[in-house]
């Protein structure tokens, strides 16, 4: 699969826990997301049979990975950390059908986008 193969060149260049690391996890956490949603080959039409693909739990899985690394490398208070709570969000009630948890992650990245920004903190990361 040239997705996890691409994850793994940039865990070697840049190590495991890295802000970049962390962009392509969101990413293709986006991209299975959307596999789950439409189906591996087409729209399925149905979101009950869309779920069955089974690329909602490697969705969550990557952009719960890519929240704990941005959390690192970043600060809570910052946007990619809200990107990632709000694409997660979206996996766990798009996907998973769980709507509660889905407005817990968009509660928070509300949170995290109305607290004041410090600078970045991860050597990869661009200060603001």
């Amino acid at each position: 699969d040239h997705a996890k193969k691409r994850d793994m060149l940039k865990e070697r260049k840049y190590g495991r826990d890295h802000a970049q690391v962390a962009s392509t996890l969101n990413n293709l956490g986006n991209a299975y997301g959307d596999l789950a949603r439409h189906g591996a080959y087409g729209d399925l039409g149905d979101h009950a049979k869309a779920r069955d693909v089974g690329d909602h739990a490697k969705s969550r899985d990557m952009l719960e990975r890519a929240l704990a690394i941005d959390k690192r490398a970043y600060g809570r208070d910052h946007p990619n950390v809200a990107r990632t709570l709000n694409n997660l969000g979206n996996a766990y009630g798009d996907l998973l059908g769980d709507h509660a948890k889905k407005r817990d992650m968009h509660a928070k990245k509300r949170d995290e986008l109305r607290r004041p920004r410090k600078e970045a903190r991860h050597a990869g990361a661009r200060a603001r």
